[in-house]
């Protein structure tokens, strides 16, 4: 639906009320979108996953160490402080 919004937002003239109504529109439907995924759907597939976690942190770094040469994966910027 948002790609439908982008594309109605690109024939509006970016001075009109219009324009902002409906960026905001987007903006709004973003927002919600990424409190669901964070608040919840992240926290079930965590859930879910329970041993597969580890089977496929490996598998990440099989696949990360094949397709960069580098064995070691940059610790995440949290770790770093």
């Amino acid at each position: 639906m948002t790609k439908v919004q982008m594309h109605e937002i690109e024939h509006l003239d970016p001075m009109s009320q219009d324009w902002l109504d409906k960026l905001e529109h987007i903006r709004g439907a973003l927002l919600h979108h990424m409190y669901m995924e964070e608040g919840s759907r992240f926290a079930d597939l965590a859930e879910k996953a329970g041993t597969e976690s580890g089977m496929l942190t490996q598998r990440f770094a099989e696949e990360y160490e094949r397709y960069t040469g580098n064995n070691r994966i940059a610790e995440p910027i949290s770790q770093l402080a």
